[in-house]
């Protein structure tokens, strides 16, 4: 048999964590019916190792290639699911990011044009809140036109094998260090390139859960890459919030007005959001807080943090 030329790795992170299980299911659903229609592959990256899962993952996805993780952090998880990718190419889809059509011909059209790296469109599904948080956690995506990034959404992400595997993504103080790997990719002169048309529905995410550990991580990122600007401001110990506080505020506004279209917001809802965002973002400020009394946490803020389901529940 021919080796795949491209390798979809979907991961039960997301999953153990709490994510909804049909979604789950169809998520790696999708995957599977994608690779089936060229020969490509579908890694599934299982931390959790819950017996019930894998009974089902062997009848309704025998093709799936089940790569065992157990207790590990997500992004080293991503790593081992690139060095046993049999594909070129490898790309990054998480168990609660819908793709929508054109995904994965978007991603493999930059990977074979000589692309090191591509980052695709993640935005949350819902309406009006779900949009506020877009713009909050994935607002490094805006404006959505093919470009550099300076940082990109793992859950959907691709990369040429070989280059992963030359400059792997990872951090002790970090759930996630996509922003540190954007910048690794940067400094090599291969940036991570924006696909607009490779776009997913994550799904919605606990409010105070995830806006303090954003804030957590914004203040681990600088751990993690002393060279980024945000680093210099640690010096200065519990202060440096209230510049990592103005800028998030800051950068939410100019991102917001390059965000109404893709985000498909009336005029009326896209202006009522302006005053939200420094409301919002104090729950971000408890998660720096924490980081700058408690200095880093093995696996970052709630990074190792693991629901206590046994099974998968109903799948239908």
């Amino acid at each position: 048999m021919p080796e795949p030329e491209y390798s979809i790795v979907v991961e039960t992170f997301t999953f153990q964590e709490g994510g909804d299980t049909e979604r789950f299911f169809r998520v790696l659903d999708a995957a599977v019916s994608m690779a089936a229609e060229d020969g490509g592959e579908v890694l599934l990256i299982d931390v959790c190792g819950f017996p019930d899962l894998h009974a089902v993952l062997r009848e309704r996805f025998p093709t799936a290639r089940v790569v065992p993780a157990l207790g590990m952090r997500y992004d080293d998880a991503k790593m081992k699911a690139a060095r046993e990718a049999k594909g070129s190419y490898v790309l990054y889809l998480d168990g609660d990011c819908l793709p929508l059509p054109g995904w994965r011909d978007a991603m493999v059209a930059e990977l074979r044009s000589g692309r090191a790296a591509v980052g695709g469109y993640t935005r949350y599904d819902g309406g009006y809140v779900a949009a506020l948080e877009s713009v909050m956690d994935f607002g490094f995506l805006y404006p959505c036109e093919p470009r550099p990034l300076e940082c990109y959404a793992f859950n959907n992400s691709g990369f040429n094998r070989a280059s992963m595997l030359e400059i792997p993504a990872g951090s002790p103080f970090l759930r996630c260090a996509c922003y540190k790997h954007a910048q690794d990719f940067k400094r090599r002169g291969t940036p991570v390139w924006m696909v607009p048309k490779a776009r997913v529905l994550h799904e919605r995410q606990p409010l105070v859960r995830e806006r303090t550990r954003q804030g957590f991580d914004k203040v681990a990122a600088a751990w993690a890459d002393p060279t980024v600007r945000e680093a210099r401001w640690l010096r200065f110990r519990l202060p440096s919030v209230v510049s990592f506080y103005l800028i998030d505020v800051l950068l939410d506004w100019r991102r917001l007005a390059q965000a109404r279209a893709p985000l498909g917001l009336s005029v009326p809802a896209w202006l009522s959001m302006f005053p939200l965002f420094p409301l919002v973002r104090r729950l971000d400020v408890w998660g720096m807080l924490r980081a700058l009394a408690g200095g880093p946490v093995d696996g970052g803020w709630l990074g190792s943090m693991a629901s206590e389901r046994s099974d998968i529940g109903a799948v239908g």
